[in-house]
């Protein structure tokens, strides 16, 4: 009977809950029947779709076995002929890799044994440089040990000289007392006077010859001196026109100045230029300080410096010439009999002596006794204004100035200009002319 198949067990299940269901609802027995013999139908058509299925699924999984045999074999074919392939092609490239590494190693080989050669050949020349610098050194050692040593020698006997000086100083101020004491009593006594002054004509010509030995020593200090370090460009030996190195006498540290030996208006050689303007190369509206030490190049536009000036003046007597130059060709000249600066604790004043030249009337005698000024440092008379500052520039300005040759550079077509700025010689060409180029230079006179 069908109760005794799993598909009636479950009929059987469905029935009881049917049948429970249908008596919860009031159905009646046979609604009941007819559904679970609708349900019956609906599980038999079920179980055939399936076992469709099934056999349909067996026949598919035979045929695709046999496909995937086939396939598995091309497959195991194509890869064979790929590996073949593929080796060939590897084997060759790298047949040319190798090739190709070969030659570079052989090309780097070659320009090694190059760069050994070319070091090999640097070595040699390094080596010989080395020891050709080493005697040069050695060479210039020697000339410096010996140019020390001769300096010593000269610094000694300077020495030794200003010591045998003070020794004469000092037995002359000894002197001088002692004429002091003899001429006292002789205020008092006509008799004793007249005694005393034997004894004071003798003392006084001791003291003349002992003042006499003292200036024929410190003459030849002097001119010792100047022959190792010339203080100036007249005590040269030479008549050269250029560049020397200047020491003055006492002082340790030398400088360089510009000798001028050109016979200007027929007025010799032997000028040391301490001024001059050419071109507007080298700004001259400068502080104090650059005014003292000095600025540019000697052997161009420069300044020389207010303390190598005074240095220069104090023991000797020494000239001035001023080179003036317009933009038309033309020139002029200044020249003062007397030219001297004093100390930076006077602020470098000027003081000059009698003029002559060609440079219209003396305009430099306006600045005469004036003290030095720059912008930094105002000097001048004026209560208005800063005459350095206000003229662009510096100098021994008074109220302000009637010539002024460290003003603003102006060069031809610019040159003038009202606004007294410029490089100026009032008396030549007025306050409107900048002059093309100046040139200011001393010399020791001689008498």
């Amino acid at each position: 009977m069908c109760f005794k198949t799993p598909v009636c067990s479950v009929l059987w299940i469905a029935i009881t809950v049917i049948m429970n269901s249908a008596t919860a609802e009031h159905e009646t027995f046979a609604i009941v029947i007819h559904k679970i013999e609708k349900f019956e139908q609906n599980i038999v058509d079920k179980l055939q779709t399936l076992y469709e299925l099934v056999k349909q699924a067996k026949t598919d999984a035979s045929e695709f076995h046999h496909d995937s045999i086939s396939i598995e074999a091309l497959a195991s074919n194509i890869i064979e002929k790929l590996e073949v392939t593929i080796m060939r092609k590897l084997v060759t490239h790298l047949e040319q890799h190798s090739n190709h590494v070969i030659a570079k190693l052989a090309a780097l080989t070659t320009k090694v044994q190059q760069m050994a050669d070319s070091n090999q050949n640097l070595r040699i020349i390094t080596d010989n440089l080395l020891v050709g610098q080493r005697e040069q050194r050695e060479k210039q050692l020697i000339s410096v040990k010996d140019d020390l040593q001769s300096h010593r020698s000269h610094v000694e006997q300077v020495k030794a000289n200003e010591t045998e000086y003070h020794k004469l100083q000092n037995s002359t101020n000894a002197q001088h007392e002692e004429v002091i004491v003899k001429l006292s009593p002789l205020t008092t006594n006509v008799q004793q006077m007249a005694d005393s002054n034997q004894n004071l004509r003798n003392i006084t010509d001791k003291i003349v010859v002992s003042l006499s030995g003292v200036e024929k020593q410190l003459n030849v200090s002097y001119e010792t001196n100047t022959w190792m370090n010339p203080s100036s460009c007249t005590t040269l030996n030479i008549n050269v026109t250029g560049t020397y190195s200047i020491r003055f006498f006492g002082v340790a540290e030398n400088f360089l100045a510009f000798c001028d030996f050109e016979n200007y208006y027929n007025l010799g050689g032997g000028w040391t230029v301490f001024q001059r303007r050419i071109d507007g190369g080298v700004n001259f509206f400068q502080n104090w300080t650059m005014y003292k030490n000095g600025f540019g190049d000697v052997n161009g536009e420069h300044w020389l410096g207010l303390e190598k000036l005074h240095l220069m003046t104090r023991w000797a007597r020494h000239e001035l010439l001023v080179i003036l130059e317009d933009h038309e060709g033309g020139s002029a000249y200044a020249l003062y009999d007397s030219f001297q600066i004093g100390s930076e604790a006077q602020k470098y004043n000027l003081t000059i002596g009698k003029y002559s030249g060609t440079a219209g009337e003396d305009a430099l005698s306006y600045h005469n006794g004036m003290k030095f000024s720059t912008f930094d440092q105002d000097n001048d008379k004026s209560d208005d204004i800063n005459c350095a500052e206000n003229r662009y520039g510096a100098w021994w300005f008074s109220n302000c100035a009637n010539c002024h040759l460290n003003g603003k550079y102006r060069r031809k077509g610019e040159h003038l200009n009202t606004d007294y700025q410029g490089v100026l010689w009032y008396q030549w060409k007025g306050y409107g002319y900048s002059l093309k180029s100046t040139k200011m230079m001393l010399r020791r006179r001689s008498g």
